[in-house]
């Protein structure tokens, strides 16, 4: 397991009721991400004293004594897949082809610009099937893409007239995250007299507290980020 500062964690789990750790190994940074492919992982890791980061490759042949056998820098992966000797690396700007093929000498392949060439926000997620890889793009290319193919015209309606002051009324955004509601209620002159905003954020975060008990310390980064809520997000 890649453990976040903890680096990478070898867990026997043939007995699935009792699971054991039998090995560990500190790596610096942020380990994101692991591959592993017979007696190799491959550990892809966020640097944090320095912008980019690495790709680790670890002799696994004895679990209990993990070893690092090469490293490799990279633009910093959000993601990882290993498939037929490649390593595929999804950054901040495109895709990282390194290749895995002799272990101990990874090789960079090639690197495909994306945000570029194709208009993509950050590459965040990367799978591999046969000669094709299908690679997630954060939301930023998509509202790009959505605006580009946004009709001619206003986009602007007029109201058919002003609200009445003291009237209100309530709207729902749904997102990754939940729904998000907005009360707003009108004033005098075309104001606005009182708005109210509940983040789908704020409606979640009672859950992640109700996680977390039971549960060891260096697990609470995994339980915190598989919500991935907002810290900013309060309850207006």
């Amino acid at each position: 397991m890649a453990v976040a500062s903890y680096g990478l964690q070898i867990v026997d789990i043939s007995d699935p009721a009792r699971p054991r750790q039998v090995g560990a190994l500190g790596i610096p940074g942020y380990s994101t991400r692991v591959a592993v492919n017979g007696t190799w992982a491959y550990v892809a890791n966020v640097a944090l004293s320095q912008p980019g980061g690495l790709l680790y490759v670890v002799d696994v042949s004895d679990p209990a004594h993990p070893v690092v056998a090469a490293s490799l820098a990279n633009e910093g992966p959000r993601d990882m897949a290993v498939a037929d000797g490649i390593a595929y690396f999804p950054t901040e700007h495109g895709l990282d082809i390194v290749s895995v093929a002799d272990p101990p000498h990874p090789v960079r392949l090639s690197y495909l610009q994306m945000e570029k060439q194709f208009g993509f926000g950050t590459t965040v997620g990367v799978t591999v099937r046969g000669t094709l890889a299908y690679v997630a793009s954060s939301s930023a290319g998509l509202i790009r893409e959505i605006l580009r193919r946004l009709p001619a015209g206003p986009v602007r309606v007029p109201l058919a007239g002003e609200a009445r002051p003291g009237s209100s009324t309530v709207v729902g955004a749904e997102g990754p995250r939940g729904a998000s509601w907005l009360w707003l209620m009108a004033g005098k002159g075309g104001t606005v007299e009182r708005v109210h905003l509940r983040s789908a954020s704020f409606a979640n975060w009672p859950v992640v507290a109700a996680v977390v008990p039971g549960n060891l310390v260096p697990d609470f980064p995994l339980i915190n980020k598989s919500f991935e809520l907002c810290y900013a997000c309060t309850d207006r």
